[in-house]
C-alpha cells in the first residue's frame, strides 16, 4: 500500500471545458421520394399548379372518381420522348368485406345496418345519399340454422330462399363519434322463406346465421336506368 502526502497550499484540477458547442452541417437538400397523388380528374388533364406539389418522374396518381370507368386506376409519371406524361400502370382491386351475422327474422323479414367504414370507405364517397344504394354490391347467403343449434342445426335446417333490398346510406345521428362525426350506415332488408316439408312459409321468430359479402362498385349503369332520380 502506498501513502501519498500532499503539502501544497493550493490544488489545481485539470478537466474538460465548462461548455461544449457542436455545430452540425445538415448538408444540401436532396431529391424527395415518390408521392402518391389522388384525385377525381384524369391526371393528364391537370396542370402542374393543380397538384399539391410539382409531379416528379415515377410519382403515382390514383383516380378516385367512383363514377368513372377508370375508377381506382393507378397512373405513373414517366418520360416519353422529350416530355413527361402520366401513363396507366395498373388498377387497384377493391376488396370485399365479409361478415357473418346472427339475424333475427319476424314474419319473414329482418333488417340490419352495415357501417360503411367496415367496407373500407373512410369518407363519404358520394355527394348525396340519394341513390347511394347503387354504390354497393351486397350478397347474402342464409344458412337457416338457428344460432342456438349451430353448427348441426338438425331441428331447423329447412331449405330456404332469401332476397335482399339495399337502401340508401344515412348518417346515424344517435351514434356520434369522438371526432364529432356520425357513422354512415347502409340499411339492408332481408326477406326469407323456408320449406317446412309441406309449403313455403316465412321464417318467423327465429335467429339464423347469414353470410354477407359487400363491395364498393361503379354505380353508373344502375343510376342511368333509374327514373325520377329516386331509388
Amino acid at each position: 500500500m502506498v501513502n501519498v502526502i500532499y503539502s501544497q497550499d493550493s490544488l489545481t484540477v485539470l478537466g474538460g471545458p465548462e461548455q461544449l458547442e457542436v455545430d452540425l452541417n445538415i448538408g444540401a437538400t436532396g431529391n424527395r421520394g415518390g408521392i402518391f397523388f389522388t384525385g377525381n380528374e384524369l391526371p393528364n388533364t391537370l396542370q402542374s399548379s393543380q397538384f399539391p406539389t410539382d409531379p416528379q418522374l415515377f410519382d403515382l396518381y390514383i383516380l378516385t372518381d367512383s363514377s368513372s370507368s377508370e375508377f381506382l386506376t393507378v397512373y405513373q409519371y414517366v418520360a416519353i420522348g422529350t416530355s413527361n406524361s402520366w401513363v396507366e400502370s395498373f388498377k387497384l382491386n377493391s376488396s370485399y368485406y365479409f361478415v357473418n351475422k346472427v339475424v333475427s327474422f319476424t314474419q319473414g323479414t329482418a333488417n340490419i345496418q352495415i357501417d360503411v367504414t367496415d367496407v373500407g370507405i373512410e369518407s363519404t364517397p358520394f355527394t348525396e345519399n340519394i341513390n347511394s344504394f347503387a354504390y354497393f354490391n351486397v350478397q347474402a347467403t342464409i344458412s337457416n340454422i338457428d344460432s342456438t343449434e349451430a353448427p348441426d342445426g338438425t331441428l331447423s335446417h329447412n331449405p330456404a330462399a332469401l332476397s335482399i333490398q339495399v337502401g340508401d346510406a344515412f348518417e346515424d345521428t344517435s351514434g356520434q363519434t369522438q371526432d364529432d362525426k356520425f357513422p354512415l350506415l347502409l340499411p339492408v332488408e332481408l326477406n326469407a322463406v323456408e320449406y317446412t316439408g309441406v309449403a313455403w312459409e316465412p321464417i318467423d321468430n327465429k335467429e339464423v346465421i347469414v353470410y354477407f359479402a359487400i363491395n364498393y362498385v361503379n354505380p353508373n349503369e344502375i343510376i342511368a336506368n333509374l327514373t325520377g332520380g329516386n331509388s
